[in-house]
């Protein structure tokens, strides 16, 4: 007499409850469930639902067991990055207040609602479903019926003198994080100097020291362009190897791309946020459609924009406090990795990288900028001119750069350059070529 074995009582238990079970490929249905197996085989599972990671796994059990398989699924989750307007609002995610209004929130992958309220304001409601992957998404006010009756003229008059647009202007607004992940940073108008005395050791003749005033507030992002933002335009590019090094990691910048192909990344980014794109093709080349209105797309900073931001009133020599050579960790520069790998390096220094490091790895500077020193050398809007005809007792009002050129201005040291010029915040370059440590940062006029 053969005795055949008794099956066995498996019963799913889950966390949360109602995932979905299959085995061997299968559908068996909701947990809690418990399931008849065949003794003495492995036998697969998979138990899934939405917002949390598939679990998987192996069974083999006894004739006539009893058992719970107590299985906790893990959340999937993404980081959002939320911008709301005005920088007073407040943010509430599934009717739970949060302690900021903007910035990354990391949530689970499933539907969350969102409430954004100031006073004086519109209440904004959405509905996001959160991927595990990032996500970006702005909220602004618009004022109610009654505020924008009372708004005061001093109000008005303020708006007209910051910022000139062809358009009717609209609340400046603070600080914001665009869809490419990048937070861009309110600067408002300013006069200061550009370009340094003759006195000053490093100095180049193409720094002509001379009066900027810059009357209208616009953006310049935070960090430089990484290879994971550059890619949500370009999948397909690379930045490269140098010194045995990837210089194509994620949140390292981008780098070996061209001016007319940072150009096109602004034009994509401003087309996806429903701005007017900035540039134009002419001729299998870009171009600025008209340098004399407010176009209100992203763009490249004019070099005005970048010094201003780099160095501030009071015209900072370096990106550090103090003297040249940089204390250790003070930027990306040519340090004593590369000994035998440059012609210059900074005796004794130390930055932790090789080449290129991942967009903010430093401290930022006194306006809130990262990398502006170091890292990577930026393209900027406007075309070079070594000369400058410039005058001492005149200020030179939102300048734009020569009409026409071959080069455009390049601004910022990078991880190659190590001399007591270049690591200077004056320094002007210029180039009309890709390399493998020239990348860019965006900007926009404020409208």
């Amino acid at each position: 007499i053969k005795l055949e074995p008794k099956e066995a009582q498996i019963e799913f238990i889950t966390k949360p409850e109602k995932a979905l079970i299959q085995i061997d490929g299968q559908y068996i249905g909701k947990s809690p469930i418990k399931v008849t197996l065949t003794p003495f085989q492995e036998h697969s599972y998979i138990v899934s639902i939405n917002g949390f990671k598939t679990s998987k796994g192996n069974i083999k059990p006894d004739a006539d067991e009893q058992k719970q398989l107590h299985l906790e699924l893990k959340s999937k989750k993404g980081t959002v990055f939320i911008s709301t307007v005005p920088k007073e609002a407040k943010l509430y995610i599934d009717g739970k207040l949060q302690t900021k209004s903007s910035g990354s929130f990391v949530l689970t992958d499933m539907k969350h609602s969102l409430v954004v309220k100031a006073n004086g304001y519109v209440t904004q409601k959405k509905q996001i479903n959160v991927m595990n992957y990032s996500k970006n998404v702005q909220v602004i006010l618009s004022r109610d019926a009654k505020t924008a009756r009372n708004r005061t003229s001093n109000t008005s008059v303020n708006t007209r003198k910051n910022i000139t647009s062809n358009k009717t202007p609209i609340n400046t607004v603070s600080d914001y994080i665009n869809k490419a992940g990048q937070k861009m940073i309110l600067i408002h108008p300013a006069t200061f100097k550009m370009g340094s005395a003759k006195n000053v050791i490093g100095r180049r003749s193409n720094e002509r020291l001379h009066s900027v005033e810059i009357n209208y507030a616009y953006y310049l992002s935070e960090k430089e362009i990484s290879n994971s933002q550059f890619k949500q335009f370009k999948a397909a590019h690379y930045s490269g190897m140098s010194l045995g090094q990837s210089l194509d990691r994620a949140q390292q910048p981008v780098v070996n791309i061209s001016w007319d192909e940072a150009a096109e990344f602004a034009n994509w980014l401003s087309k996806k946020e429903g701005l007017d794109p900035f540039y134009k093709k002419n001729k299998g080349r870009m171009q600025a459609r008209n340098l004399t209105k407010k176009v209100n797309g992203y763009r490249l900073p004019f070099e005005s924009e970048w010094a201003y931001a780099a160095r501030g009133k009071n015209q900072k020599k370096y990106p550090w406090n103090g003297s040249f050579p940089p204390p250790d960790m003070s930027g990306n520069f040519a340090d004593e990795s590369v000994r035998t790998k440059l012609a210059q390096f900074i005796e004794g220094y130390n930055d932790q990288h090789k080449v290129a490091a991942p967009v903010g790895s430093y401290k930022k500077n006194a306006s809130g900028f990262y990398d502006m020193g170091g890292n990577v050398s930026e393209w900027c809007q406007d075309y070079y001119s070594p000369t400058s005809t410039y005058l001492a007792s005149r200020v030179i009002v939102n300048p734009t750069g020569p009409k026409k050129g071959t080069h455009h201005v390049v601004r910022d040291s990078s991880w190659r350059d190590a001399s007591i010029t270049e690591l200077r915040l004056s320094y002007r370059n210029y180039s009309k070529n890709k390399a493998n440590d020239l990348g860019f940062r965006l900007a926009r006029y404020a409208q």
